[in-house]
């Protein structure tokens, strides 16, 4: 897993959710902190009171310790609250909700989940979603989770997106790239037919 995760670490976040991933896993508490990290993402998003204070550069590290624990201190596992007290001394709490989304990334990783955004003129069904969800399985090697956004400009077909790759397969890319092809031979073909004018 740690080479695994050394391969994703990009961003300083992605750094502090590799130590935390592995603090998490010596204590066998993988998943527990996981679920304490997806809610802690969600109450930064929720309430904008508390990402002020994370995100604040007025207080220093100090004057957050105090507010930090009235906040965690009882209500994280006790291997949480001392890492956020670490990210707070380091003076990166702003970076607190990038570290969850990313710890939850390296959690996917060990489970062998595979996040995927398919972006479809029209909500899949459920045979049509499982009928994606098994090719995708079958062809990167895991357990997909598949999110659906709906966009009506694709007309039609699909576009998926894995991680930092973008697979388009929609109807709407396929027409342009038709366009571009007529458009190019014609093109091409007024200047075969000039060159011949010239010829002549």
């Amino acid at each position: 897993m740690a080479q695994d995760t050394q391969q994703l670490t990009q961003s300083v976040a992605e750094v502090y959710a590799v130590a935390l991933f592995e603090l998490a896993d010596t204590a066998s508490a993988v998943d527990d902190v996981r679920e304490q990290m997806d809610d802690l993402a969600e109450l930064i998003r929720s309430n904008p009171g508390l990402r002020k204070l994370l995100e604040s550069r007025v207080l220093s590290a100090t004057e957050r310790r105090d507010s930090l624990q009235r906040i965690f201190e009882g209500n994280v596992s006790d291997l949480l609250y001392r890492f956020i007290q670490v990210v707070n001394a380091k003076d990166r709490l702003g970076e607190l909700l990038g570290i969850a989304v990313a710890y939850g990334k390296f959690v996917d990783v060990r489970h062998g989940l595979i996040e995927v955004d398919a972006y479809v003129a029209a909500h899949l069904d459920d045979a049509q979603a499982q009928r994606v969800t098994s090719e995708l399985g079958q062809a990167l090697g895991g357990t997909i989770v598949l999110h659906q956004f709906v966009d009506p400009s694709l007309i039609g077909g699909i576009k998926l997106r894995i991680g930092d790759k973008l697979i388009d397969a929609s109807v709407a890319t396929q027409l342009r790239k038709m366009k571009e092809q007529i458009v190019a031979a014609g093109r091409e073909g007024a200047r075969s037919e000039a060159a011949k004018f010239l010829e002549e």
